[in-house]
């Protein structure tokens, strides 16, 4: 009788992390902390003000973004496959899954551009006051609105930025370089996560 041994999948220690991977990740606890701070304060204002918030699709129409959020999280999957065949040696599914993956996210800044569109037509023609709907908030507080700016203003700036990345990525000419590959896709699952924090926060909360 034969006894076979096996050998435990083993894990890479943080010490041994390459130093392009423990920098990513470095940036992105930053950017953590930075959203982090913007949420939390919503929160702060939203729970200490004297003015409710609008209530979940009041203000803000939940179809668009629900479509938005399921083409983000494609993406995420687009690109994580993009890295998988860049790893198997195939580059030329590589580029084809990195290319679905940036029109997926554009597609997802388009929506979030007509949001912004929309809910700044509909509260200006619900109140004519000046300012609005920074400074005046037909559907409640105006904290409200001047936290979901910032909050998805950001965010669309890091989705952008992600995109810029992407074309930079395809225009590169001959094979990809999995490094530059695996820290776009870390940053753009950081988006990812993050955005579904930002969605809980002002469309279901």
């Amino acid at each position: 009788m034969t006894a076979t041994a096996t050998t435990a999948a083993r894990t890479v220690p943080l010490v041994q992390w390459p130093a392009h991977r423990i920098a990513v990740w470095a940036f992105l606890v930053n950017e953590g902390f930075l959203f982090g701070s913007i949420l939390a304060a919503g929160l702060f204002l939203r729970l200490g003000g004297t003015v409710p918030w609008p209530r979940p699709g009041d203000a803000l129409a939940l179809g668009p973004v629900v479509i938005a959020t399921l083409i983000l999280i494609a993406s995420s999957a687009t690109l994580n496959e993009s890295l998988d065949a860049l790893r198997r040696g195939n580059f030329v599914f590589c580029r084809k899954w990195l290319v679905w993956s940036l029109l997926a996210g554009s597609l997802f800044l388009a929506i979030q551009a007509y949001e912004w569109w929309d809910v700044i037509a509909t509260a200006r023609s619900l109140s004519p006051l000046a300012g609005v709907p920074l400074v005046s908030n037909p559907w409640g507080a105006s904290t409200f609105m001047q936290v979901f700016f910032l909050a998805t203003g950001i965010h669309g700036l890091h989705v952008a930025l992600g995109l810029l990345l992407m074309v930079w990525l395809l225009a590169v000419k001959g094979p990809a370089n999995e490094k530059r590959l695996e820290s776009v896709a870390l940053y753009w699952h950081f988006v990812d996560f993050v955005w579904i924090f930002i969605l809980s926060t002002f469309y279901f909360f």
